[in-house]
């Protein structure tokens, strides 16, 4: 889609007008929900693109040191923090940060690099646990200083404590509404 001439910036990114006007120009959209406001729409795309480019500058800062992306910490770290460091499969894909489709490729990877193991259900023949290995947790933790640098970087030095607890009150929201637990 062609967008020249219909470009805003906004904090110095060029934001399509149509997404900030949305579909319908004022009021209530067909299904009687109210139009999201300007802020509203300019803050979800902010929400997106900051994502998206501080998850690639830590994936660039992790592989520039030689450790696991943030994709596999994620992984790492949430299979670490539960009883016997292990989980089923399926809750594994609803605890991460990152995309759950690519989750059984990705531990085959993890496997073969002898991250993770799996281990059949003892109750279930057809279920598997994600098992964090000792090679896995000690890539976790070498990985950390790396990380906690990362985060300094693209978000310690620009999120207060009472900015994060704000956040943390908002996205603990965002994420019970999608099902989750919030943090």
């Amino acid at each position: 889609m062609d967008y020249s001439g219909n470009l805003r910036i906004c904090n110095n990114i060029a934001v399509p007008q149509a997404f900030l006007r949305g579909i319908y120009i004022r009021g209530m959209q067909k299904n009687g929900k109210p139009q999201l406001t300007h802020h509203q729409k300019e803050s979800f795309h902010a929400l997106l693109l900051a994502h998206a480019r501080i998850v690639r500058e830590i994936d660039r800062c992790l592989a520039e040191k030689g450790h696991v992306t943030i994709d596999v910490y994620d992984i790492l770290v949430t299979l670490e923090y539960v009883e016997g460091q292990k989980m089923r499969l399926n809750e594994l894909a609803e605890k991460i940060s990152f995309s759950k489709s690519g989750l059984s490729r990705k531990l085959d990877k993890l496997e073969d690099q002898g991250l993770v193991m799996r281990e059949p259900c003892p109750n279930d023949k057809r279920g598997y646990y994600a098992v964090l290995t000792k090679k896995g947790y000690e890539a976790r933790l070498s990985a950390w200083p790396a990380l906690h640098d990362c985060m300094h970087d693209y978000w310690g030095e620009f999120v207060d404590d009472k900015d994060a607890a704000d956040l943390r009150e908002l996205f603990g929201k965002l994420i019970e509404k999608t099902g989750g637990t919030a943090i």
